[in-house]
Order: C-alpha cells, then structure tokens, then sequence
C-alpha cells in the first residue's frame, strides 16, 4: 500500500493516495513516512485538523521509527499553526 500511495501521489490522485498511505499504516509498514504523508496531503487538501491529527501521531511513535520524519512533521505543525493565527 506503501508503493500504491507513493504512485497515486506522484500522479496527483491526492484522496486515494491518503487512504492507501492509512492501509500502510494499519499495516504497520513505514509507518512514520505514510502519516507524514497524510499528514501533507491533508494540509494540501486544506484538512487542517486531520493534517494536525497525523503529524502528532509521528511524535507518539518509537524513537527509531520517527527520527526521520518527526522534525519535519514539527515544520509542518508550526506552519499550520501560523496559517491560523
């Protein structure tokens, strides 16, 4: 689902994409890459509060499972913030 999500994406297909970056997920397959890619597809689609939503839970995983990914999920987090203050 991985692979399936990174194609949808590339081909701007960004709803379907989402969910098969969550089937990746649930799938316990890179996990921190897939929520940070729902994470900026939802931000891409204006979905603020689901964007938010996936970018913390970056933060709630295992400390070797998010070093490459939490920083930028925190970018994400403080722009999303500023965008609404």
């Amino acid at each position: 689902y991985y692979e399936y999500g990174q194609a949808l994406y590339a081909s701007d297909r960004l709803a379907p994409a989402r969910k098969a970056f969550g089937k990746s997920v649930i799938n316990r397959y890179k996990t921190a890459v897939s929520l940070y890619y729902m994470g900026f597809i939802s931000q891409t689609l204006e979905d603020y509060k689901m964007a938010i939503n996936y970018y913390k839970k970056i933060s709630q995983l295992e400390a070797a499972e998010k070093k490459e990914t939490e920083q930028a999920a925190q970018y994400q987090l403080a722009e999303i913030y500023y965008l609404q203050a």
